[in-house]
């Protein structure tokens, strides 16, 4: 959502595919332009049925990231259609908005397509694992975990560094690739320490390792931060209530009788949570 001013370049008309009328468009409004794309490309994402169980929101110990009804996304495509219509050559931006502003709740969109074009426009960290976020939903790692690594280098704050690495270590989740996972989850905790999300995530990794002193280390941190903000697990707590067939992926009895070690010795916090995997 807040995805613009971060990066002050942006790739002019020339290194661009678009038209000379959609040029025109964001050389005047780009920020407006990229703003409403990004407002769609995360509605789509977060509402979408693997979205709504798979991407995390919640941003901080107390911030959530929101998601933007369609009303608000027609009203920021419409802001950004203040430009010249008329010309018959105008395709991709402009045909963009005009069906995101229209009166249907119900436009398919394609979220990857929107941050292309809006990354085009004004390029950004928060844009780059925006798009990550749709690649890794509709399965392509590669695209994901070259954006992602993109944005690391490129991240002007802490934050969207560790949700950039958060992002990487789920990819290597997807993989199967446990040790990685856990190694990424641990820069992303050491970017922000008050993310529960990376924890969460060694947590998990570390039970896959069967390692069970690292995940009981992981289930005290977790435990330390739910203290503090004891709805910070709610929304892990209900992935892992939809998601748990699929994370037993690969299961053996040897990885049950580890998960369940861990959550008999873990703290009541943590116990509910790795109790909803069922």
């Amino acid at each position: 959502m807040c995805a613009l001013r971060e990066d002050r370049s942006w790739l002019t008309g020339s290194e661009s595919s678009l038209s000379r009328a959609e040029r025109h468009l964001v050389e005047v409004y780009r920020e407006e332009v990229a703003y409403a794309l990004r407002a769609a490309a995360w509605r789509v994402i977060a509402t979408s049925s693997e979205g709504v169980v798979r991407v995390v929101r919640r941003y901080g110990a107390s911030i959530t990231i929101p998601i933007p009804t369609g009303a608000e996304v027609r009203v920021q495509a419409a802001k950004a259609l203040r430009g010249d219509r008329g010309s018959p050559e105008v395709r991709g931006v402009i045909g963009a908005l005009e069906l995101l502003s229209g009166t249907s709740d119900s436009v398919t969109v394609d979220p990857v397509a929107l941050c292309s074009v809006a990354h085009a426009i004004v390029p950004s960290s928060r844009g780059r694992i925006l798009a990550a976020c749709a690649h890794q939903l509709a399965g392509k790692e590669a695209q994901s975990k070259e954006l992602l690594v993109r944005a690391i280098n490129a991240a002007p704050t802490s934050d969207l560094v560790a949700a950039a690495w958060h992002g990487l270590s789920e990819s290597a989740i997807n993989e199967g690739r446990w040790t990685r996972a856990r190694l990424a989850q641990g820069h992303a905790h050491a970017a922000n320490p008050e993310l529960v999300s990376p924890l969460i995530g060694q947590l998990w990794c570390s039970i896959r390792m069967e390692n069970m002193e690292a995940a009981l280390d992981a289930a005290r941190t977790v435990d330390e931060l739910a203290s503090a903000e004891p709805s910070s697990l709610d929304e892990h707590t209900a992935r892992y209530r939809v998601l748990g067939k699929a994370m037993r992926r690969d299961w053996s009895p040897r990885l049950e009788s580890v998960l369940c070690s861990v959550r008999d010795r873990s703290p009541e916090s943590v116990r509910r949570l790795l109790s909803a995997l069922g």
